[in-house]
């Protein structure tokens, strides 16, 4: 009985030592359950609109913000903020927060958080979460929704607690401290599935896995559906009838190796090949925002609508980063409309061809 116990004790303490293994890192910790991982974070985030290297710039405004507004209303900000360990801006960065905030509230001082949170260090280096979610700053804690991620987060669902730490009403600087519980299935970030399709029509076929797929039938107890669709987008930036167009910029985008504060709005062709004159599937729609300070990379907030097949009307939402230099890019996949409500899953993007002459790119999509 004896041995039992110590070789009872002996699995414990190996088990505990491998689960503890896995982070390398002092603010995050996961635990892992049957199905899922539940991981934890907490660092503060840095957003400085002052002095000579501010990471939050205003882009846009209405024409009645600054006079008429005691909430700043239509108000809208680009930050490329740093996350510490943490409340010293001089602590160890882990993390940073890109995208866009703006003014959403006429009687109260609520902001409209559109971010992607990217991090560097340890495991997590590579891994990001997307917010989309209101933020009453003046409330002392508040609760924001996380909707989807990437790496260690891909099909993330979460939530995230803020607290002001520190806020400089003279210059609008604030610190802020974030505790994030995030929810993610097992080994989802090593999973290699990807069944690359083929389009001779304009339908949109969809490859779809039940109890085919091992992976995913072992981290789901109920029974869902895997689609995976593969596509091209005409981005057109040149030309007589481009489809992308510049709607805002901030004082220093001219200035600016990575054209930061720059906002365009685009509506591109799907198409089921790469060709220009290939089957028309659907239509990109949304934002890309320059988020960056020091690398080029875009903040994604993007719509695909399907206008083939069984599919025609269904959406599908993206809201992620961007590095446009990689030869491949993941975005989180937030939700979905028709066919693909409730919806979660992640984009793995490309670029197939780009002419400088004309400015005309084709991006690929699985």
């Amino acid at each position: 009985m004896a041995t039992f116990i110590n070789l009872l004790q002996i699995l414990i303490f190996l088990v505990t030592a491998i689960n503890a293994s896995d982070d390398d890192v002092t603010w995050a910790k996961r635990v892992v359950t049957k199905n899922e991982v539940i991981t934890t974070l907490q660092f503060y985030f840095h957003d400085k609109l002052s002095g000579q290297n501010p990471t939050a710039i205003r882009i846009a405004q209405s024409s009645q913000t600054n006079n008429n507004s005691s909430t700043l209303f239509g108000m809208l900000m680009m930050i490329d903020d740093p996350l510490t360990v943490g409340p010293d801006p001089a602590s160890k960065i882990v993390g940073r927060a890109r995208g866009m905030y703006g003014s959403a509230g006429q009687t109260d001082f609520g902001l409209i958080m559109v971010l992607s949170y990217g991090f560097l260090d340890g495991i997590y280096d590579g891994s990001s979460f997307s917010m989309l979610s209101i933020n009453p700053v003046m409330q002392p804690v508040r609760e924001m929704a996380i909707v989807g991620g990437t790496g260690l987060f891909r099909l993330a669902r979460g939530y995230a607690i803020a607290h002001t730490y520190m806020a400089d009403p003279a210059t609008g600087d604030a610190v802020v401290g974030y505790n994030v519980t995030i929810a993610t299935y097992k080994n989802i970030a090593n999973c290699s599935y990807f069944i690359i399709c083929t389009y001779p029509t304009a339908t949109i076929s969809i490859t779809r896995a039940h109890e085919e797929e091992a992976w995913f039938r072992n981290i789901r107890g109920v029974k869902e559906s895997l689609a995976v669709v593969h596509f091209y987008v005409q981005d057109v930036l040149g030309g007589s009838n481009p489809t992308v167009y510049e709607v805002a910029r901030a004082s220093i985008t001219a200035n600016s190796t990575t054209s930061f504060g720059q906002v365009r709005v685009l509506d591109d062709r799907m198409t089921a090949g790469p060709e220009a004159n290939s089957a028309t599937v659907g239509r990109l729609q949304g934002l890309i925002t320059f988020a960056d300070l020091e690398t080029s990379a875009l903040a994604m907030n993007l719509n695909f609508y399907f206008t083939s097949g069984e599919y025609n009307g269904s959406t599908l939402c993206i809201l992620g980063r961007n590095q446009i230099m990689n030869a491949q890019r993941e975005f989180p996949v937030v939700g979905g409309t028709g066919a693909f409500r409730f919806a979660r899953g992640y984009a793995l993007s490309s670029t197939y061809s780009y002419d400088v002459e004309t400015n005309y790119g084709v991006l690929e999509y699985t």
